[in-house]
């Protein structure tokens, strides 16, 4: 997908989003996702590593007992390939995917730090507890490995990324929706800590009632492209004056249902206490990039938040 005026001069940054499955594709189908990142003036390349379906069932087993692994390989293939086009400059390459594809993303960033920026969404980040509590534990287990943690730990460790993790420099978002079972929040959370004990640059976006459809209602697609949105601006070499720039106010958004909206300005972050509600452990490692943060409106009359630049509170946030 190509942005407005886009010309192949190498000047455009560019995002490579990755499907999850991992048995699954892309097709000639509309996606929202996709489009908004275009439209914000990313070239936006997506493609079928092999182990996607579409192609074949030899295809599709090339990644069987070796996910992640090769396909790895065929989607760094696709980044060279568009820079060799010169559709994109390579000091502005980003990263994302969900699921099978959050996998990809985390596994990128602990192979290469080519990209400047990274959102990993649902992933898994350890095969172990996947294989031991997540809601396809037993299909994990017995078709992905054919074998239990404790019968062969070094392979469940060997295509882990939080195996890799102690190579990632590059800035990485981690988010996950708090009622997906698929793969679970804890898979998320042992990504974040491992790269806050390494001081890599993170945050931890958690969607208050998401399943593993995490963008299924129209507030939570607005979530999770604003959030990335803002992620990739803050690291984007061509914009670093422009988000350094952004005033210092907060718009809050219309109640929705059960939802609400709070958008924090670039290098704002979340902090206090809620009144025996625990809103506010769930968005205060948002931070430091503009975007939407849903949190539990049920409790908004409770609910009192200082936003912090600097060291210094420039705003409270009361939602009574």
């Amino acid at each position: 997908a190509l942005p407005p005026n886009f010309r192949p001069d190498g000047s455009f940054p560019m995002i490579l989003e990755i499907h999850g499955g991992p048995n699954t594709m892309y097709g000639p189908y509309f996606a929202a996702e996709i489009q908004r990142y275009a439209a914000e003036g990313y070239v936006t390349v997506y493609a079928n590593p092999r182990g996607s379906t579409g192609y074949g069932e030899t295809f599709a087993q090339l990644i069987d007992l070796d996910y992640p692994g090769h396909d790895h390989d065929d989607l760094m293939s696709v980044v060279d390939a568009l820079l060799a086009r010169n559709y994109a400059s390579k000091d502005r390459l980003f990263i994302t995917g969900g699921s099978g594809g959050g996998v990809l993303t985390a596994w990128a960033v602990g192979k290469t730090d080519r990209f400047v920026a990274a959102a990993t969404v649902k992933p898994v980040i350890n095969w172990t507890s996947m294989a031991l509590a997540g809601d396809i534990a037993r299909f994990v287990s017995r078709h992905w490995f054919r074998a239990q943690p404790w019968e062969q730990p070094e392979e469940y460790w060997r295509r882990s990324p939080i195996s890799i993790v102690n190579n990632v420099k590059t800035p990485t978002m981690v988010m996950v929706g708090e009622a997906d079972w698929r793969t679970p929040a804890w898979e998320a959370e042992q990504f974040y800590t491992a790269l806050k004990v390494q001081n890599v640059d993170t945050v931890l976006v958690r969607v208050p009632g998401a399943s593993h459809l995490i963008a299924r209602r129209p507030s939570q697609l607005i979530a999770k492209v604003d959030n990335i949105m803002g992620w990739f601006a803050r690291y984007d070499p061509a914009r670093k004056n422009e988000t350094e720039d952004q005033p210092e106010e907060l718009v809050l958004g219309p109640f929705q249902g059960k939802t609400a909206c709070i958008r924090i300005p670039m290098g704002a972050g979340v902090c206090g206490t809620a009144a025996a509600t625990g809103v506010v452990q769930r968005i205060a490692d948002v931070h430091a990039f503009p975007g939407h943060i849903a949190c539990d409106a049920d409790s908004r009359s409770e609910l009192v938040v200082p936003v912090v630049k600097n060291g210094k509170v420039i705003a409270v946030l009361d939602l009574d």
